[in-house]
């Protein structure tokens, strides 16, 4: 880190292994920082003081995801989005540190780059050679994906396999 006031460079490790990728939450309040070994920390704004980490994700087989390729941050500052080099994809709540539903479906090549839309309501991610992918991640958009996908009413066990962190509720007519 540089302190402008001094022209200071102090050296801070941002993660337990090689770091790999950041991002800044929109609101400057929080730094993420992504490693080698596919965890994520969550640092204060300024990087002084860890706020704590997020595990790797297990891919398929039960091993660990490696290295975190890319990072963003929803607008309000509440989902952290984390990619692998594997292709691994998930959604983080800042607040509890707890995992958004279950990994996002992608080409399975590594994710170079996140970005949210304006509103939060949809996540994009691209790799290379790969089109640009659009995800819907507001909890209105998923649910009617779902029920578009089941083509009626959902029972309240399948509810709760498919639309994680919400709870079960008629919304598909």
């Amino acid at each position: 880190m540089l302190d402008l006031q001094t022209g200071q460079v102090t050296r801070r490790t941002l993660t337990p292994d090689a770091t790999t990728a950041l991002a800044f939450s929109p609101d400057g309040k929080y730094l993420a920082a992504g490693d080698e070994a596919g965890q994520v920390t969550v640092w204060d704004g300024a990087a002084r003081r860890s706020l704590g980490g997020l595990p790797p994700t297990a891919v398929g087989d039960g091993r660990a995801a490696r290295r975190v390729s890319a990072l963003a941050f929803s607008p309000d500052g509440r989902t952290l989005a984390a990619a692998g080099k594997d292709g691994t994809l998930r959604l983080w709540d800042t607040g509890s540190a707890s995992a958004l539903g279950s990994p996002l479906p992608t080409t399975g090549g590594p994710v170079l780059s996140l970005a949210f839309s304006s509103d939060g309501a949809q996540l994009y991610a691209t790799a290379e050679h790969v089109p640009l992918q659009t995800y819907a991640v507001a909890p209105e958009q998923v649910a009617a994906q779902v029920c578009r996908r089941a083509g009626a009413p959902l029972p309240a066990n399948t509810w709760r396999a498919l639309v994680h962190g919400e709870p079960a509720r008629r919304v598909c007519p």
